[in-house]
């Protein structure tokens, strides 16, 4: 019985490879093959819900490289918030402010490194994202594009690029994602930008549900406003980012709720699983 096709996406889908070079990928005869719309993106419409069309495409084998990445953030997520090294974290505040970006800097150099390694030929043209990737994409390349510095600006391109694959591949986290970005409030994260993410991850943890995820939010949580309280960079960063984010491209629309809706382990918008079934038939 066959299980797959083969087939070539278009010329330049892929960002580091030259069009001679297109490799082929794998797909899952099940499922229509996925179509290219011109403003940008790769939709998919399945053949068991033919409703609304998926925003993307799984290729397994980009996102089995996507899911090492991810892993491999976690543990290193793991690390630092475990015993007995989460104590030394709240000493970082009395080092110089420029030590503390060295060591960070550093840490992203290597992370970029790691990930090119694994992912750097896979990277899919920006303009394949889905819709809250194409727009994440450019607010902070926009940002980025004023960096000086033409290493640290390739560099921090490197980064996200694999920020938006890991958005497009790993659909669980982009649902959850796109969740909490709909509970932002603008002008309270104009004002008091520290305290409007706290409130809205705090908002993601009581929603999640399954405890090993639970944790790990909650280290990031905690990386994070140690962050923003000892360093005002992250909250200017934080205030132009959303002062150019168009939200309503970001938030959980009809198509993207009917495929979010089918997860367990987190509930969106509020909603149970099984409320979230329900509410998926009135779509």
């Amino acid at each position: 019985m066959k299980e797959y096709d083969i087939i070539k996406l278009p010329e330049g889908a892929f960002l580091n490879r030259k069009s001679s070079e297109q490799r082929t990928l794998k797909i899952h005869f099940l499922e229509m093959k996925p179509t290219y719309p011109e403003e940008g993106g790769i939709i998919t419409f399945r053949s068991d819900f033919m409703k609304y069309p998926m925003r993307g495409y799984p290729f397994e084998e980009i996102r089995e490289k996507v899911d090492c990445i991810k892993r491999a953030i976690v543990c290193v997520i793991r690390f630092i918030t475990n015993k007995p090294i989460r104590y030394l974290i709240p000493f970082l505040a009395i080092l110089p402010r420029g030590v503390i970006y060295k060591i960070s800097y550093k840490a992203l150099e290597e992370f970029i490194c790691f990930s090119d390694k694994i992912l750097y030929y896979d990277i899919l043209n920006p303009k394949l994202y889905c819709r809250s990737g194409r727009e994440i994409y450019r607010v902070i390349k926009e940002i980025i594009s004023r960096e000086k510095d033409e290493e640290k600006e390739i560099m921090l391109t490197r980064a996200l690029l694999t920020f938006c694959m890991a958005w497009e591949f790993e659909t669980s986290y982009r649902f959850r994602g796109q969740d909490i970005f709909g509970e932002i409030d603008k002008k309270s994260i104009m004002e008091n930008p520290t305290k409007e993410i706290m409130r809205v991850l705090d908002i993601f943890l009581e929603r999640e549900e399954i405890p090993p995820l639970k944790i790990k939010w909650r280290a990031i949580r905690f990386i994070l406003f140690w962050l923003m309280i000892t360093n005002k960079i992250p909250n200017n960063i934080i205030k132009e980012f959303f002062s150019k984010l168009d939200l309503e491209k970001i938030k959980l629309d009809k198509a993207d709720l009917c495929y979010a809706y089918l997860k367990v382990g987190y509930k969106f918008g509020g909603k149970t699983h099984e409320e979230g079934l329900v509410e998926r038939e009135k779509l």
